[in-house]
């Protein structure tokens, strides 16, 4: 997971680690802080969504799912995310090293491409959500994956449909995160903060849908070659599938069963 996780980043002007995996990420800071996390559940109340809304976010480098699930309740949140870090810039809310965390948010999401690496990030949380099962065996210590020839042709097919084909962003894909952040975007209103006594009024520009489909395709094949890389030759392998009569057999095992079976045609 680690491999992947700082290219994935860089493609999104680091939003990953800004909300995820850095020392003070929105994840991290809500989490360890009280004061933030109260003050974020009660924005939260506040708002229409609060039956689907998160009263804290986990964090744990080591598990895969402290990465995606953080980034998962962020994107969804998002209009609420925007509105806590507006409200931490007031004077009688946060102090100063607040106000400065908080604008330091408010700012990326606000400049130029803010809304695309939004969107870009999320479409990246899709892809992890599809390859979650087999990241999480890759990072097996011991690697005695057993890998179903189904279930890899079917992550696979969902990869093209989702990124390759275009399929999410179809309005039938309605619970991807691209789909989500989209629909965050669109129901904001202008932002305002402050900047000491100096109120700022800015907004989140609106991604260029074909820029977006140019980067899902290229997760595209960064997603394949990884997915290849985790479990190389898994499809010649799984084709002796059938001679594992009690279906027992570990990764390694199958590896050396078709080597095995390779020298004798020798």
């Amino acid at each position: 997971m680690k491999s992947i996780w700082q290219p994935l980043n860089d493609r999104c002007g680091g939003l990953l680690g800004l909300l995820v995996t850095d020392e003070k990420s929105f994840a991290r800071m809500v989490r360890t802080s009280l004061k933030y996390s109260g003050l974020f559940k009660q924005v939260q109340q506040e708002a229409h969504d609060w039956s689907r809304a998160v009263k804290s976010l986990s964090f744990a480098m080591q598990r895969f799912d402290s990465l995606t699930t953080p980034l998962f309740r962020v994107i969804t949140l998002f209009p609420s995310v925007l509105k806590f870090l507006c409200n931490m810039t007031r004077a009688d809310v946060g102090d100063s090293e607040d106000r400065v965390w908080s604008r330091r948010y408010l700012e990326t999401f606000t400049r130029r491409q803010g809304g695309e690496n939004l969107c870009k990030a999320a479409v990246i949380g899709d892809g992890l959500l599809v390859l979650q099962r087999f990241l999480r065996l890759d990072d097996r210590s011991e690697s005695d994956v057993l890998l179903k020839a189904r279930e890899a042709m079917e992550t696979k097919q969902t990869l093209k449909l989702l990124f390759k084909d275009e399929g999410i962003f179809h309005a039938a894909a309605g619970d991807t995160l691209l789909q989500k952040a989209l629909a965050g975007l669109h129901s904001l209103g202008p932002l305002r903060w402050f900047e000491g006594s100096r109120e700022v009024v800015a907004s989140v520009e609106h991604p260029d849908v074909n820029v977006l489909k140019d980067f899902s395709r290229s997760l595209y094949d960064l997603m394949s070659a990884s997915f290849e890389a985790f479990f190389p030759n898994h499809d010649h392998v799984n084709a002796f599938a059938a001679l594992d009569l009690e279906a027992g057999l570990t990764w390694p095992e199958r590896k050396n069963l078709v080597e095995v079976l390779a020298s004798h045609e020798k």
